[in-house]
C-alpha cells in the first residue's frame, strides 16, 4: 500500500508541474549528480542513514526537512520523499532554505499552491539551472515532496 501511494504521489506531482521540459535530462557536470557537489555538512542536507532498509546513495544538493522519511532518488540528482509537515510548513521551510539562506529567488509566476499541492520554482543555483519543489498531501500526516533540478 505504501508503495502504491507513493506511485500515486509521484504521479500527481508530475501532473501538477507547471514547468515545461520536466523530462529532459542535465547535461553532465551540470551540478544535477548528487557527487558534483556536496552540500554544507548539516542535518538538513543530508539524508537519513537508510532508505528502506537500503543504503543511503550519498548527500543531495537539496536541503531536506529533518523528518524526511523514505528518501529516494529519483534520477538527475532529484529527491523524493515524505514528511509529516503540513502544507504550508513545507512552503516555509523551502522559501526559508532556498531564498532567505541560499540566496534564490522565487519565480512566483510558476508557483501554484493549493489545498493539497504545491508547486515552486528558484532561481539562482550555480549550476544555473532552476530548482523545482513539488508536493502533494497524501492525508494521515503525510507530505510527499519531489524536489529536482530543471532547465527553465
Amino acid at each position: 500500500m505504501k508503495r502504491f501511494a507513493l506511485i500515486l504521489a509521484l504521479v500527481l506531482v508530475l501532473v501538477f508541474t507547471p514547468a515545461c521540459g520536466f523530462l529532459a535530462g542535465a547535461p553532465a557536470g551540470s551540478g544535477n549528480d548528487p557527487g558534483d557537489v556536496v552540500p554544507e555538512d548539516t542535518a538538513e542536507t543530508q539524508p537519513p542513514a537508510q532508505q528502506d532498509g537500503n543504503e543511503a546513495g550519498g548527500y543531495y544538493d537539496f536541503p531536506l526537512t529533518k523528518d524526511a522519511k523514505q528518501v529516494m532518488e529519483v534520477g538527475n540528482g532529484g529527491v523524493n520523499y515524505q514528511t509529516e509537515m503540513g502544507l504550508d510548513e513545507v512552503i516555509a521551510f523551502y522559501r526559508e532554505e532556498l531564498v532567505t539562506k541560499q540566496g534564490l529567488k522565487e519565480r512566483e509566476i510558476l508557483t501554484s499552491i493549493t489545498d493539497t499541492t504545491i508547486s515552486m520554482v528558484f532561481d539562482g543555483h550555480p549550476s544555473g539551472q532552476a530548482i523545482v519543489v513539488q508536493g502533494v498531501d497524501l492525508g494521515g500526516g503525510a507530505f510527499n515532496v519531489n524536489i529536482r533540478f530543471e532547465d527553465i
